[in-house]
């Protein structure tokens, strides 16, 4: 199950504070507050996942907000942007953000912080784009809001000589006028992560146009792709509580948190629809998968 679907309709207001969802033995182990955006089975369902890969740790569940000061646990841990704020404004040993927006998290600038983006970096979506492609020449219209965007692509398009970008600031106010012009110059748009441009009200438009000028759309995340876009790099909720353990692991060892970083593990996911209407039924994920590693490996990216 795709962790993105389960952050969809986060609470706003004040905090709501409640007692734990479960609560283990107190036998010695640190302890984890993991906080919720709200109370559902998906994220209780990811919170089994954390302590599942977690076990050297006790893992406890609040919604919104954590515990008394009195009553909080070693390591603070919260999932999605909605509960950035919680995470800068409370005094824990060691605290951790998953599954959040990379810009939303480095605009916050807490310190001592470590995260799990929720986004893919760019180059793994330029590296499944030239898979896909199988390093045929292409066009791609990349638009964007933030320059910051901008510059990893920059960072990223010098190792695929064989695809042509159209970079274009879109509008804030009427992102899909950009999307759709670009959408008829060139053979793939490659989403960015921003869901000011790429959401909701704006998904039904731009695929459409893409389906009327056989575009492929790759990224920006699995619910894209679920609704009509070819394809995504994509992370599982299992891959963020392994990283999750890996973070603590290296808090443990080093005495610092380790800074941001992308999920580390990936899937592709893939709509097979529209891959054969594209005449790219041959498309297998977990090829794909194998040559986007050996991509990024051969780069050094």
């Amino acid at each position: 199950m795709n962790l993105s679907r389960w952050v969809r309709g986060l609470i706003t207001g004040s905090a709501m504070l409640l007692a734990p969802l479960f609560c283990l033995a107190d036998d010695g182990r640190p302890v984890i507050d993991l906080i919720l955006p709200v109370d559902n089975a998906p994220l209780r369902e990811f919170a089994t996942q954390v302590q599942t890969h977690n076990r050297d740790y006790d893992v406890r569940q609040f919604i919104q907000a954590p515990p008394p000061q009195a009553e909080q646990g070693d390591i603070l841990v919260t999932v999605s942007d909605s509960l950035l704020e919680v995470i800068a404004g409370e005094d824990y040993p060691q605290k951790v953000a998953l599954y959040v927006s990379e810009t939303a998290f480095l605009d916050h600038k807490a310190p001592g912080v470590s995260a799990v983006y929720s986004n893919q970096p760019l180059r793994r979506q330029l590296a499944l784009t030239s898979a896909i492609l199988d390093q045929r020449p292409a066009r791609i219209a990349v638009p964007y809001l933030n320059p910051y965007f901008l510059e990893n692509l920059a960072t990223a398009i010098t190792h695929y000589p064989h695809l042509s970008p159209k970079v274009e600031a879109a509008s804030a106010d009427r992102p899909t006028e950009v999307i759709n012009r670009l959408i008829q110059q060139v053979d793939v748009l490659l989403a960015t992560p921003e869901i000011e441009i790429y959401n909701a009200d704006t998904i039904r438009s731009i695929l459409l146009s893409s389906y009327r000028h056989r575009t492929m759309v790759i990224g920006p995340n699995e619910g894209f792709v679920t609704a009509g876009a070819l394809a995504s790099v994509v992370s599982q909720p299992v891959h963020y509580a392994l990283q999750l353990n890996t973070i603590l692991k290296t808090a443990k060892e080093t005495g610092a948190m380790p800074p941001a970083d992308y999920p580390r593990e990936f899937d592709v996911a893939i709509n097979g629809s529209v891959a054969r209407s594209l005449g790219l039924s041959h498309l297998n994920a977990e090829l794909l998968k194998k040559r986007i590693q050996d991509s990024l490996s051969r780069s050094g990216l």
